[in-house]
């Protein structure tokens, strides 16, 4: 999986420590992954966050009732994420592109930022279709490489490793590139979400929060894929 290395330390105060521009970038793509697996899944259902990084989504998952497996190719985050599960959560250092899964195992994937990570997404969605069961859920979030408000941004500097939006190393993805791939895939495409409204320069952020999130709300997806920072993936194996 190319490109550059979180820092665990680091990726944990982005998402436990105090909320501002920088780490809202990030934890509102984990919680609309969150809220999308809890509305398509039920308690007791095996879900794999691929990429999990330090493990926030996954605990997230477990404490609501689902069997979640972490995987990710670096064992410094695992590392990190086994100190903040303890035993709780399975975990296993994975290539995206190699997943360690049996044929029709699973009934959802999660892949939050990782497609950053991949200069060719393909071969990802085709070894997540061959991992789920049929019926089941891939809910993947990635940078919108047509986002005119990520393009109006001024770069936040790397989070240690180089991984702030649009860094170098960081893959940028559009909606219709996506598209196609999941398709050719055979996955089925559900409504994409569309978010982060907001240009950024260094530590401030335009607009302000309140008014980013009524954007979200309210932008239609012609007008949101042109505009927004981010999109949430979701597609379902027939």
């Amino acid at each position: 999986m190319p490109g550059p290395r979180l820092d665990p330390e680091e990726w944990n105060r982005i998402h436990d420590g105090p909320a501002d521009a920088r780490s809202q970038l990030f934890r509102r793509g984990l919680a609309l992954a969150r809220d999308a697996c809890l509305e398509h899944s039920r308690p007791g259902e095996i879900w794999a966050d691929v990429g999990c990084a330090t493990g926030h989504l996954a605990i997230e998952l477990l404490r609501s009732g689902r069997r979640v497996v972490g995987l990710d190719i670096d064992l410094r985050l695992l590392r990190a994420t086994r100190i903040r599960a303890a035993q709780g959560l399975p975990l296993a250092v994975a290539d995206a592109l190699r997943l360690p899964l049996r044929s029709r195992s699973l009934d959802g994937i999660l892949a939050v930022s990782l497609l950053g990570y991949l200069e060719e997404p393909g071969e990802f969605f085709r070894e997540a279709f061959l991992a789920l069961r049929p019926g089941g859920h891939l809910l993947a979030t990635c940078t919108n490489r047509s986002g005119m408000l990520r393009r109006a941004s001024r770069p936040l500097g790397p989070i240690s490793a180089g991984t702030a939006d649009g860094a170098a190393g960081i893959q940028l993805h559009s909606a219709a590139c996506l598209e196609r791939s999941l398709q050719g895939t055979g996955f089925v495409l559900l409504p994409h979400r569309f978010y982060n409204f907001y240009a950024l320069w260094g530590g401030w952020a335009f607009p302000p929060a309140g008014l980013s999130g009524a954007l979200e709300a309210l932008c239609p997806a012609p007008l949101g894929r042109g505009l927004a920072r981010n999109i949430l993936f979701r597609a379902r194996k027939p």
